[in-house]
């Protein structure tokens, strides 16, 4: 089934084509529009699917803690765990339990990277009252400064892709 959103881009870009030669200006704008819409449709939907995969590693997550907590509060240990029937210490079990969660730490790093580019941003607010010859070296370390943080927020976000 089509959503309404395609189906408005679709419309919006034929309402474009049906009053082109009388109204050139309101068809191009009109198609610009669909053309956001439509975009604006698709991102909105990468960002669904990242919800959707944040949610699923953090259900996993909250099950392997709800697991682990009630096995911690009634026993030393997993009894057979490594099939030999000795008491495996949570030391040992623990690695086992444990999921890679990329999406996570991918969201983790954008919110971070997030933070530290509002840091070089409010630097670079700071710039202009000091762009007078005599407070040049002000200026000159706040825009420094700017540069170093959107260098380490690019850092962090690299960090989670290697």
């Amino acid at each position: 089934m089509e959503s309404i959103t395609k189906q408005l881009v679709k419309i919006g870009h034929g309402m474009s084509k049906e009053i082109a030669a009388d109204e050139p200006a309101v068809a191009k704008l009109l198609t610009e529009l669909a053309s956001a819409l439509d975009v604006q449709y698709e991102r909105g939907n990468a960002q669904e699917a990242k919800c959707a995969a944040l949610a699923a590693e953090n259900a996993h997550m909250q099950q392997v803690i709800g697991d682990v907590q009630t096995l911690y509060y009634e026993s030393d240990g997993i009894v057979g765990y490594h099939l030999n029937g000795d008491i495996a210490k949570w030391d040992d079990v623990m690695p086992d339990l444990w999921a890679e969660t990329p999406s996570t730490d991918a969201f983790l790093a954008e919110v971070r990277a997030q933070g530290v580019e509002m840091l070089a941003a409010e630097y670079e607010s700071k710039i202009e009252p000091y762009k007078t010859h005599d407070e040049f070296m002000n200026a000159h370390y706040l825009k420094m400064q700017a540069i170093e943080a959107r260098n380490f927020a690019a850092q962090i976000r690299k960090g989670v892709q290697s």
